[in-house]
């Protein structure tokens, strides 16, 4: 200890000497942590005893404490005062620019506390030590989390690289933090080397969102079982730390979560189970609505690290014209694969579902190919919110989706019609001579055909190939030609059935025909 201005003489006599105050301006401890006596590498017992002062009070203007610690330097510096009843309970407080502690030893070294405050009085937390009937000795942890997670990154009391472990773990640091549940723990341990329990509640407007039972056996095997249960709205402070930022927007704003995990192992080797199920999920962005959804996630070996999954939908709408019903996925994730058994959808009548594949996660592209089933033509085209266009049938086929960091691409998709049907046209015309657009007007055909491409920059590719007749043009006489197409979605819209590379050949044989008053 180096201590200045302060200077203390007294007499050692037959008796501990009584010393009222001591008062001193400033004083700097300098403490290397060793192993306490009694544990491995310490080289010796010692048994716990009464803490015994030779003062009343002890008051330091400025106290400087250096403590290295295997997690870092523990540093505090600011003022002191330790006051000594008569019965010897102790009572010491510890005061800096940013915080206030308060330690309360009663004469018996049992029952014990430590309260935090803020330097403006706020709390942050309150800790607690007894020893039980049966010499357990227990020690308990209340504190709202906000204030407490920000003191575990801030306080320079903590060893810094303890600090710089919370402030680098976002679901304390941003999820804990913004959620502001109120932390209860209980630890119970055995001073002679027993088993060690711990029970933890995390609670949000009092209400229990998730339970931690947890015991440590005496040979170092620890079993946790922690379970869940809070609506999903509650639980996105601490989720959405850990998501991709692209996954973030698409947190649920309503639904419930309950899940479990129990585990049991030790150092490296862990075995157990997990699960977890969310019901009611609702999402409102933008144009998107989702409600009343389902998922589940279980994991029947962590060691394994697989986890099965099922999701399901009982509708989801796009702005106002465009309505899926009846989606679902189902699937199994394991590291560095994704096998996904089940994904699809009915939509506009009919079927749009993904062909079952397994991905290997590390080599991109992803190739997935999407089939559609009995699409009707008709609500198809009045999503697209055009009111000259118009149809009936029912087409099918499928489509090969390419995915990677660019984004989602079809490569080389076939649609093809289901039966006959009609297409209808009746915007205007950049050309009303041409012969095509009159056989839009009104389109009967019996073949339907087309090759699309689309890559992940937007841009589409069409070949269409129809065949059939107008019964108002050419006196209904058989028509075929094929519409190349390209451009992005709105220009696609806009335009696309009046421009790219028409083939007429076959319209221009059929007008030559019907001039020679062929039939």
């Amino acid at each position: 200890v180096d201590a200045a201005q302060a200077r203390l003489d007294y007499t050692l006599a037959w008796q501990w000497p009584v010393l009222h105050a001591v008062v001193i301006g400033q004083a700097k401890l300098v403490w290397q942590a060793s192993p306490a006596e009694g544990s491995p590498g310490s080289g010796g017992t010692r048994g716990a005893g009464r803490i015994v002062l030779p003062f009343e009070r002890l008051e330091v203007a400025r106290l400087e404490v250096d403590v290295a610690t295997p997690l870092g330097r523990s540093l505090f510096s600011g003022a002191t005062e330790i006051a000594v009843a008569a019965d010897g309970a102790m009572e010491a407080r510890f005061r800096d620019s940013g915080q206030a502690l308060r330690l309360n030893l009663p004469p018996s070294g049992e029952r014990a506390s430590l309260v935090g405050e803020s330097a403006g009085g706020a709390p942050i937390f309150r800790a607690a030590a007894n020893r039980l009937a049966d010499r357990t000795l227990r020690a308990t942890l209340d504190a709202d989390a906000r204030p407490l997670v920000e003191w575990l990154a801030a306080s320079a009391l903590l060893p810094d690289r303890l600090r710089t472990q919370v402030a680098g773990l976002p679901a304390l640091r941003d999820g804990l933090g913004r959620l502001g549940p109120q932390l209860a723990l209980t630890l119970d341990t055995d001073p002679g080397g027993g088993p060690i329990r711990l029970n933890g509640r995390l609670l949000h407007e009092g209400q229990a969102i998730a339970l931690l039972q947890a015991d440590r056996s005496a040979d170092g095997v620890l079993n946790a079982d922690l379970r869940l249960s809070a609506p999903l709205a509650v639980l996105s402070p601490l989720a959405v730390p850990l998501l991709p930022p692209r996954a973030v927007p698409w947190w649920p704003q309503s639904g419930t979560a309950r899940g479990r995990a129990q585990l049991q192992g030790s150092g490296d080797s862990w075995t157990g189970t997990a699960y977890l199920e969310a019901d009611g999920v609702g999402l409102q962005r933008e144009t998107l609505s989702i409600a009343d959804g389902t998922l589940r996630l279980n994991v029947s070996d962590v060691r394994a690290g697989a986890v099965e999954f099922s999701a399901g939908l009982p509708s989801l709408r796009l702005g106002e014209k465009l309505e899926a019903h009846h989606l679902g996925v189902r699937g199994q994730y394991r590291p560095g694969r994704l096998a996904l058994q089940q994904a699809g959808a009915r939509l506009f009548g009919g079927a749009v579902d993904v062909v079952p594949a397994d991905l290997d996660l590390n080599r991109r592209p992803y190739a997935l190919t999407l089939r559609l089933t009995d699409i009707d033509l008709e609500p198809l085209l009045r999503s697209l919110e055009r009111k000259e266009l118009s149809g009936t049938g029912r087409i099918g086929g499928e489509l090969p989706l390419r995915i990677d960091e660019t984004g989602l691409a079809i490569d080389d998709g076939a649609l093809s019609g289901h039966g006959p049907g009609v297409l209808r046209y009746r915007g205007p015309a950049a050309d009303p001579d041409n012969i095509a657009f009159k056989a839009l007007r009104n389109l009967a055909y019996h073949t339907l055909k087309a090759r699309l491409d689309y890559g992940a920059d937007g841009e589409y590719r069409i070949g269409l190939r129809l065949e059939g007749n107008n019964p108002e043009l050419l006196e209904g006489y058989p028509i075929a030609f094929n519409l190349n197409l390209s451009g992005q979605l709105s220009e696609l819209v806009r335009a696309g059935l009046l421009s790219g590379d028409w083939d007429r050949s076959i319209l221009e044989q059929a007008e030559k025909q019907r001039r020679n008053g062929a039939h």
